[in-house]
């Protein structure tokens, strides 16, 4: 406007001028989680904004208050921000309402009536680029594939260490001709290729125009979840804290997931995997159904310890036999790896499951942890927890006691 030349600018420059991205404390898609680790990179009294995870059509203001006195950890609150359809106004509380949201954050800096005031926005977590290689390029010369290191092997063949088109570290998944149909190898392939999620594996590339045929992903660079707990070294490193938030990730992973319809059938540390950085992605979808509820065949094999009673018994998935999965995960996580059920072989495992019997607390694990575990073994599938309530306990468990959860004080 000032020079009046006209031409393009990178789409991710600008934004219309009434949206609320002009502002540095709105974050879109932001989780909650995510707030909370932004939060308590920044001084006290930082703030963010976001859309509410719980209620629709809500904001979340979320604010890092000052140190309680007993704590070093930081002290984080979540504030439901409501709109009113009839007027238009946003609010808090009742008693002070206000036109537009930024309105509403001006006031909150202005004064204390959140019993402290705001300071200043928090700063944004770095983004990291995004691997997939494009919307409709999924299949590549074998040319463009470069295998290295053996890393494993599976049922369908082998998985390998490997470069793709000359720049990107990756592992690649091969068909072992003769294991079975290609075609149903693949299909692992195309149900990736709908899933997009920070823990989830991300699909690159297949390779289907040659022997071997071959499914490319990103590389996760600590292997699975189960070698990487097993380490010596793990378990001298690992804190804690670090393994409550390997259970939320995979808990949203799983809740995105189960927000598209999917069923996983085989949730396990093996099937984990683990970066540098410590995050983990959902993978192995081998066994994936798109269905509410899927009937196994009678011939259908399955890992007994990770099943779920209605599932080892009469063959029937559903998201909530994955919940019951998802209790056995955080047993494997607690003990670094150890075997659910120990001292017990399958068919132990099954008279128990017919006898209602559950497994005992492991070592170490705090009364709460143990809770939440005991709630994804409940016998009555719908008694068991969402994936969506799970990712949200032990997120609050991963802040601690200290992080106090939504505070909806909009009747004054």
């Amino acid at each position: 406007m000032a020079t009046g030349q006209e031409g393009y600018v990178p789409a991710g420059f600008i934004v219309k001028a009434d949206s609320l991205a002009v502002f540095a404390w709105y974050h879109e898609g932001l989780s909650r989680k995510d707030a909370g680790v932004m939060l308590n990179k920044s001084p006290e009294g930082a703030y963010l904004v976001r859309p509410s995870e719980t209620k629709p059509g809500c904001f979340s203001l979320s604010v890092r208050t000052p140190s309680d006195a007993s704590s070093e950890a930081a002290v984080i609150k979540h504030f439901i921000i409501r709109c009113s359809n009839e007027t238009g106004t946003f609010f808090i509380r009742q008693s002070n309402k206000f036109d537009s949201l930024s309105e509403l954050i001006d006031y909150y800096v202005r004064t204390n009536q959140l019993g402290f005031q705001l300071t200043m926005a928090a700063e944004p977590l770095a983004e990291k680029p995004d691997l997939i290689l494009g919307p409709h390029v999924w299949e590549v010369p074998i040319q463009d594939i470069v295998l290295g290191k053996e890393l494993g092997h599976g049922a369908f063949g082998m998985v390998y260490r490997g470069i793709l088109k000359q720049t990107t570290p990756v592992a690649v998944k091969t068909f072992k001709e003769g294991s079975m149909n290609p075609e149903a190898f693949l299909e692992e392939a195309d149900l990736m290729k709908k899933l997009k999620h920070k823990n989830i594996l991300s699909l690159l590339a297949i390779q289907t125009k040659q022997e071997p045929v071959m499914i490319v992903t990103e590389l996760m660079a600590n292997g699975s979840l189960l070698d990487y707990l097993r380490k010596a070294e793990t378990k001298t490193k690992l804190q804690f804290k670090d393994q409550i938030d390997m259970m939320a990730q995979c808990a949203d992973g799983m809740h995105y997931l189960e927000s598209t319809g999917f069923i996983h059938r085989d949730l396990a540390a093996r099937n984990v995997l683990v970066s540098d950085t410590l995050q983990c992605k959902i993978a192995d979808f081998g066994l994936s159904k798109l269905d509410e509820e899927y009937n196994a065949s009678n011939t259908t094999r399955f890992p007994v310890k990770w099943t779920a009673p209605e599932a080892a018994l009469y063959g029937q998935y559903s998201i909530k036999s994955d919940v019951w999965s998802f209790g056995v995960l955080v047993y494997e996580i607690v003990t670094f790896g150890k075997l659910p059920y120990p001292g017990k072989n399958n068919t132990d495992v099954l008279r128990m499951l017919e006898l209602k019997e559950r497994m005992s607390k492991p070592l170490n694990c705090p009364d709460p942890l143990f809770d939440v575990m005991m709630t994804c073994f409940k016998e009555t599938p719908e008694q068991r927890p969402t994936f969506e309530s799970l990712k949200f306990q032990l997120e609050d468990y991963f802040f601690g006691t200290s992080e106090r959860p939504y505070q909806d004080t909009s009747q004054g």
